[in-house]
């Protein structure tokens, strides 16, 4: 929204300001001096209260007034023939309250959106900044994600709270809430609450809707939708398509991210050692075989955009309640592991060394192999090169176990006289 030449509207960068907790009076007078405009171009300020128990704002005595009049409030204002109808108390039974679907149109249009707002290069790949870089990523993320669900529902709505807007929509106030689960931090609990009647756990009120977040290295793998149920048939489609749109390109736009900072950690060691063995790579693409590194100890994967590839496709695939995927790769890219027994063995003898990679509570999390295999996997561990200050080994499925070696075997002279010059 901020990468065109044209100034939003006020109501679209207000709500991202507050979503994201800044000085909105600033960001106020920001806007005006660069539009010219005046109060009344700004809106009515309108003040909600929150109920002492629950939380839940109350509605105004009266629906407020639209923030501007008329047409082209919103950025997706040229989609209206499909998008939600706002209708009042007296239209309500008239009208439907929205179409069942998306259009194209107006799903290519969030997808630019996002793409914009986030495609920015991301910083420091090391593991300890990851976090609060993804935090700040997806803040900004699900405050798209409350634009396009209110450029979807219609104009009227007001915020009432940190991450909390009112909606006025046939006829009833909406509390609009995107917010982590408490019980499951991977989902995004979405819930339009009815301020009437604000118990969501009450199963003659309020439906559950929950939807897989495809394709997601970010934060959250799926949404929980709460709704009134006597709105869900007009209202679930046309909620859930836009939330889904903007996460699954905002999180497209976070594998792309990642993964080029992660690339980036590739040293010339790295580059030298997959020059030698590109072919032979290449021939085993199909053996989920990993090149593991051996310095100082520690054990570590050497980098290449392949290899970040393949342990972003396998961090989405583990299974984690907290852990983003995202945050799992980095990890396993940018981490360097304590030697287990299994590679101190395989070191020692120069020789393969085969055994089970450990599941349940027998996994370890600072065991690498245990990480770029399944649970359970039978697993050889063959030492290619050695050194007193470097190590090269191969992991493998125990099965491959031939086939890596007659491919490998050549190229062992070459390993030996890469890390003779390291």
């Amino acid at each position: 929204m901020f990468c065109s030449p044209d100034v939003p509207a006020w109501d679209s960068i207000q709500r991202v300001v507050q979503f994201l907790r800044g000085d909105v009076e600033q960001f106020r007078q920001l806007w005006i001096g660069a539009t010219g405009g005046g109060p009344s171009l700004v809106g009515e300020a309108s003040g909600h209260a929150q109920t002492a128990d629950t939380g839940t704002p109350t509605a105004p005595a009266d629906p407020p007034s639209r923030v501007r009049g008329g047409r082209g409030n919103g950025p997706l204002d040229r989609h209206r023939p499909g998008h939600a109808h706002v209708v009042s108390r007296s239209q309500a039974a008239a009208e439907p309250l929205m179409a069942p679907r998306l259009p194209p149109s107006l799903a290519n249009t969030l997808r630019r959106r996002v793409t914009r707002s986030l495609d920015q290069p991301l910083g420091s790949a090391s593991y300890g900044d990851i976090g609060a870089q993804l935090d700040r990523f997806e803040q900004v993320l699900l405050a798209l994600c409350v634009q396009a669900v209110l450029d979807v529902l219609g104009e009227r709505a007001e915020p009432a709270g940190p991450g909390v807007h009112l909606l006025h929509v046939a006829g009833r106030v909406l509390a609009l809430k995107l917010r982590p689960d408490l019980e499951r931090e991977r989902t995004l609990r979405t819930s339009l609450q009815d301020v009437a009647s604000p118990d969501l756990t009450a199963p003659d009120l309020y439906v559950n809707h929950t939807c897989k977040i495809n394709g997601s290295v970010g934060r959250f793998d799926q949404i929980c939708l709460t709704l009134p149920r006597e709105l869900e048939a007009d209202m679930l489609d046309a909620v859930r398509a836009p939330l889904l749109v903007t996460l699954e390109t905002g999180y497209a736009v976070l594998q792309r991210r990642a993964g080029a900072a992660l690339v980036a950690m590739e040293s010339s060691f790295d580059r030298a050692l997959y020059g030698k063995l590109r072919g032979p790579l290449g021939a085993l693409a199909g053996n989920d075989a990993w090149l593991l590194l051996v310095t100082r100890q520690r054990v570590c994967l050497p980098v290449d955009h392949d290899v970040v590839t393949r342990v972003l496709r396998r961090a989405h695939l583990t299974d984690d309640p907290v852990l983003a995927p995202v945050q799992r790769a980095y990890r396993i890219v940018a981490g360097s592991y304590p030697l287990t027994a299994a590679i101190r063995q395989a070191l020692h003898a120069r020789d393969t060394v085969r055994f089970q990679v450990a599941d349940g509570q027998a996994f370890r999390s600072d065991d690498l192999i245990g990480r770029v295999f399944a649970p359970g996997t039978e697993v050889a561990v063959m030492p290619l090169a050695a050194a007193e200050r470097i190590s090269i080994l191969i992991a493998s499925p125990e099965n491959a176990t031939d086939r890596v070696a007659e491919m490998l075997g050549p190229a062992r002279d070459a390993l030996a006289r890469l890390i003779d010059q390291y």
